[in-house]
């Protein structure tokens, strides 16, 4: 049962798209609320609690929104920042959902046996 649920999860996250007369599938992430994210944009995830105790972490998020580059996904208490960065433009989303819960959500879009399953399927 758990099998199906993790095929589930994929199947629902990946896309099909033509660039160039090629098919290539395109595997998002739900990072809360209605927000999903291309996995490939992601540089890091970073736990909000620990990484803050450092004054260039602080530094660094306080110029990001000053900046305008910060986007919260919600109103709840965000656990995680997760820096991204698509066509050459950097942001930065504030999850409620923990920095472990997301990092094993990436590393399961990264089991070979899994993806490759899927892409016949789809």
């Amino acid at each position: 049962m758990l099998y199906l649920t993790r095929v589930l999860f994929f199947t629902q996250n990946f896309t099909k798209k033509k660039a160039n007369g090629m098919e290539r599938i395109i595997m998002f992430m739900h990072i809360g609320s209605d927000r999903i994210i291309p996995v490939k944009s992601i540089i890091a995830i970073l736990d909000l609690e620990k990484t803050t105790i450092s004054k260039d972490t602080k530094e660094f998020l306080r110029i990001a929104e000053e900046e305008g580059f910060i986007e919260a996904v919600n109103v709840d208490i965000p656990k995680t920042f997760i820096l991204t960065e698509t066509d050459k433009k950097s942001k930065i989303y504030l999850s409620p959902i923990s920095s472990v819960t997301l990092q094993k959500r990436a590393n399961l879009f990264s089991d070979k046996k899994i993806k490759k399953e899927l892409i016949t399927k789809i």
